[in-house]
């Protein structure tokens, strides 16, 4: 299984070709079946009868766990599988500074071959992607997986990421929508190309500002606000600018939201709460007395962007309740510089990225 990560970070397994121009003409479709990963067996397939947990995975995200997904691929000559110990036959590629590559986290050979997708069923491959540039790691620190997790997809906007390197052929447009995670391994489809969703009727769309780096690659959103409840909070709109402004990344597990912002919103969550007859507890934004009275009060969120599109995060995506009576806030903030609105606050969200109109849409879903 490979992780989603459109960060830089461990982008190396992916190496791209130079992007063409895209023409809407020749534009075809590419899905990857996207699991959200509650259990993971040790063979690398999602199995429902599993009890080896993400907690074990140990993978270096910056919060919970819970929030991790994958896509299920081969590479080389397998035929949809992937066994412990087997090397598939790579095909070093040289390039001008030779067939090496090196990293912060990982350091190994340049290699081109084909990427099999599998149907998340039987394991026979549907779909084979020639040609793909990837970085073969012969030594990594910090990706301990116990033997689980193959490898990172890169979703970034630098010229070596998947989205870039399939370029021309996919139109520049993918499209995810996140499931919660359950026992049951919930599934649905990381799509490129033709095989985007149309935009529903009533979904909100904002400008996509494109970096692809060589600093803080990524997507990013002009946020102007932040609602709590019914009620506008008061915050300076140069918080929001601060670096590129607000990213959006699957990666990054709940959001963070840059201190000055973060304690306007916390002193009102508390503020919120008390009025509810809940208190503060020690440790992270927790709250106690959570009876069924006080979680049908509990505040959603909003985030207001420059061209008055709104993306909406429910009581669901902000809250983790804990036993019966404690309730935690699923976002950061003390110590931050950054806006980034992470997996958490993206569940059962279809997002549509489409990099050469640069725009963002976004619309509600049940996702999985």
């Amino acid at each position: 299984m490979f992780k989603l990560l459109p960060t830089l970070v461990l982008q190396v397994l992916f190496l791209s070709f130079a992007m063409a121009g895209v023409q809407s003409g020749n534009v075809t479709g590419l899905s990857f079946q996207l699991v959200a990963l509650s259990q993971v067996a040790p063979d690398g397939n999602a199995d429902n009868s599993s009890s080896f947990s993400t907690e074990d995975l140990r993978l270096p995200i910056s919060t919970s766990s819970q929030f991790i997904y994958g896509v299920s691929v081969s590479i080389g000559t397998g035929a949809g599988t992937r066994k412990k110990h087997r090397v598939p036959p790579f095909h070093r590629l040289h390039t001008v500074n030779g067939c090496a590559f090196a990293f912060s986290s990982a350091t190994g050979y340049l290699s081109r071959d084909t990427f099999h997708l599998g149907n998340g069923g039987s394991g026979a491959a549907t779909e084979s992607i020639s040609g793909v540039v990837f970085g073969c790691a012969h030594s990594i620190t910090g990706f301990q997986n116990g033997g689980t997790l193959g490898g990172v997809l890169s979703l970034s906007p630098s010229p070596l990421s998947l989205p870039m390197q399939l370029g021309a052929r996919r139109g520049g447009r993918f499209s995810y929508c996140l499931p919660k995670p359950t026992q049951r391994n919930p599934h649905t489809f990381l799509r490129l190309g033709a095989d985007v969703p149309s935009t529903p009727p009533g979904a909100h769309t904002t400008t996509l500002a494109v970096h692809p780096g060589p600093k803080a690659p990524g997507y990013y959103l002009s946020l102007v606000g932040i609602s709590l409840g019914n009620k506008r909070l008061d915050i300076d709109q140069h918080v929001f600018a601060a670096g590129h402004g607000c990213s959006i990344n699957p990666a990054e597990t709940i959001t963070t939201i840059a201190e000055p912002a973060y304690l306007a919103v916390e002193h009102a969550l508390v503020a919120h709460m008390k009025d509810l007859g809940s208190n503060r507890v020690k440790g992270p934004l927790c709250f106690d007395r959570i009876n069924r009275s006080v979680r049908a009060r509990l505040p959603s969120m909003v985030f207001h962007f420059e061209d008055g599109a709104e993306l909406w995060f429910t009581v669901e995506q902000l809250f983790e309740v804990r036993g019966s009576l404690t309730a935690c806030f699923l976002e950061v903030g003390r110590g931050q510089h950054r806006m980034v609105i992470g997996a958490a606050q993206q569940v059962n969200t279809r997002f549509t990225f489409d990099i050469g109109a640069g725009r963002l849409a976004f619309t509600p879903e049940l996702c999985g």
